[in-house]
């Protein structure tokens, strides 16, 4: 860690500019490139961090820190044994749902984790596949049209089809009568409960909250709320997963936990900017798994007040850097202000060649952990 008063400090000495030239504000521009160069260049052990990650069967996209900057294989904690993750691009993992990989998609700026993790336990509560196979579904409120569609789904070969026109801000489905009772005991306490849902892909205006309800009847059941995607984005325009952690449940009269036969989702959606066609689909419980998620950090930047940030503001802050990195933040700092300050190639050029050796030595000490895309030209070679 080099306090960046006394990063600028050295910086000073080496050039003579003491009070000359270059100003404090110049200087801190100058180390916050610096520190962009390192920081996008290596990842350094200083900006590593975990996170909870709590993997499930049939589950395949989950949030992200918000200062991820590159993720390492999930493991277990404390040195346990884990299984083996294959690092890939996103359209890779879309295409062989085999093994356990993981993979790094972009909606626009915010990145999402991908990860294909087939060792968890997981019971369908409804498939979707008929609207009267099993128990019979319903649709009110500002709901109507409920119909069986044969085009677009998630899994299988059909979704529920149903169309909202805001006027009293909620949307119900129900299915009273499922005739294939589902067993909760083991879900109560540590399960979740997901379902895919489609929105209008022109929805000016997020759903408020989606509440499910899962019980024995109208009077006897578990309620559970989820505000976001179980991704951690808003519950918006497309195909989206929610998720429904049970710890999080309330109570209502005495379900009948081993043959609930009763389930009912409350869309809260507010009366404007959410008209159209909506499809859910794949209504299933699940256990998580508990892995950790090693990550590297963007925010190596340490204020006095104990907060990370990824860049610096002032001259009381501190760089998170390996001690060895201290004295080539310096170099790089002198490379940068004698280029673009001080109008100096010769210096430049000269700062840049202390740098150098020192980098390479660097490079090869501090290896990035973090996981790499692997390509798999001839996958189905063996598969007949």
């Amino acid at each position: 860690m080099i306090l960046v008063s006394d990063l600028i400090s050295d910086c000073q000495q080496h050039t003579s500019t003491i009070g000359q030239r270059i100003s404090e504000a110049d200087w801190i521009l100058y180390s916050n490139k610096a520190n962009k160069y390192f920081t996008t260049g290596y990842k350094m052990p200083t900006t590593e961090r975990e996170t909870d990650l709590l993997l499930f069967s049939g589950v395949y996209e989950y949030p992200l820190p918000s200062d991820y900057a590159g993720i390492m294989p999930p493991r277990k904690p404390y040195g346990n044994v884990s299984p083996d993750f294959v690092h890939q691009s996103a359209r890779s993992v879309s295409r062989y749902i085999t093994d356990r990989n993981t993979a790094i998609k972009f909606d626009r700026e915010t990145p999402f984790l991908v990860v294909q993790y087939p060792d968890g336990s997981s019971q369908q509560i409804h498939d979707c596949e008929s609207l009267t196979d099993n128990g019979t579904w319903t649709v009110s409120g500002d709901g109507s049209a409920l119909a069986l569609d044969t085009q677009i789904s998630t899994q299988g070969s059909n979704s529920f089809r149903f169309t909202v026109t805001g006027s009293g801000g909620t949307t119900t489905l129900v299915n009273s009568t499922i005739s294939s009772t589902i067993d909760l005991t083991d879900y109560l306490t540590n399960g979740w409960v997901f379902l895919d849902l489609q929105c209008p892909s022109g929805n000016t205006t997020a759903l408020t909250s989606v509440r499910l309800r899962v019980g024995s009847d109208s009077s006897n059941y578990y309620e559970i709320t989820a505000t976001t995607r179980y991704r951690g984005d808003t519950i918006l325009g497309g195909w989206g997963l929610i998720g429904f952690n049970m710890a999080d449940k309330t109570t209502t009269g005495t379900p009948d936990d081993d043959a609930i036969d009763y389930v009912q989702i409350l869309i809260t959606h507010g009366t404007s900017g959410i008209n159209g066609t909506y499809r859910l689909d794949n209504i299933f419980l699940a256990l998580p798994t508990y892995f950790q998620l090693p990550y590297y950090s963007s925010q190596n930047v340490k204020t006095t007040g104990g907060t990370y940030q990824n860049k610096v503001t002032a001259t009381s802050d501190s760089l998170l850097v390996p001690v060895e990195f201290e004295e080539v933040l310096v170099y790089k700092t002198l490379e940068i202000a004698a280029s673009e300050k001080l109008m100096d190639v010769a210096k430049a050029n000269y700062w840049r060649g202390e740098l150098l050796p020192k980098e390479r030595a660097l490079k090869a000490k501090y290896g990035s952990q973090e996981s790499k895309p692997q390509m798999f030209w001839y996958r189905r070679a063996n598969k007949f």
